[in-house]
């Protein structure tokens, strides 16, 4: 058997890629698929379709200590669970295993130089007026836009 760039491919490999035609999956989530799953067949020295529940939860661990991100993890999980539950109809294999939850990061803070700069670039007093007041509030842009004289106290 082939793949669609002539060489030769295990049964495994090719019902994996027939069947991620069939899903119509794109060729970037393709790729990733058949690579994980390279990167497992590879650590654990064996077919896939060969190990068993636990092989598989300690190489998805092997993973987490080796320091992968969480994105990397999950995206690993998917092509397992796309391999054992969508190709091999045997999703008892990957049940118990869940996602890493990805940190929720924080926005960037502007430092006062960059405020600073920020405000002085506003050349119309008008739109100068309006982003002094924005920072100073704390405002989002619809709140500024909404904003109306009467709602100012001098």
């Amino acid at each position: 058997m082939t793949d669609t760039s002539g060489e030769r491919v295990s049964p495994l490999r090719q019902r994996m890629l027939d069947q991620m035609r069939l899903a119509n999956l794109a060729d970037n989530t393709r790729t990733c698929y058949l690579r994980e799953i390279t990167c497992l067949a590879r650590d654990c020295k064996a077919s896939p379709d060969r190990l068993d529940a636990e092989q598989i939860r300690a190489w998805l661990l092997a993973g987490v200590d080796r320091g992968l991100s969480p994105g990397s993890t999950n995206m690993s999980l998917a092509a397992l669970r796309y391999l054992y539950c969508g190709v091999l109809g045997r999703p008892e294999l990957v049940e118990g295993l869940r996602r890493r939850k990805v940190p929720q990061r924080l926005p960037r803070h502007m430092t006062v130089k960059e405020v600073e700069r920020l405000l002085l670039a506003a050349t119309d007093l008008r739109y100068r007026a309006a982003m002094l007041t924005a920072y100073a509030a704390g405002l989002r842009i619809s709140e500024i836009l909404a904003l109306q004289v009467s709602d100012i106290r001098s």
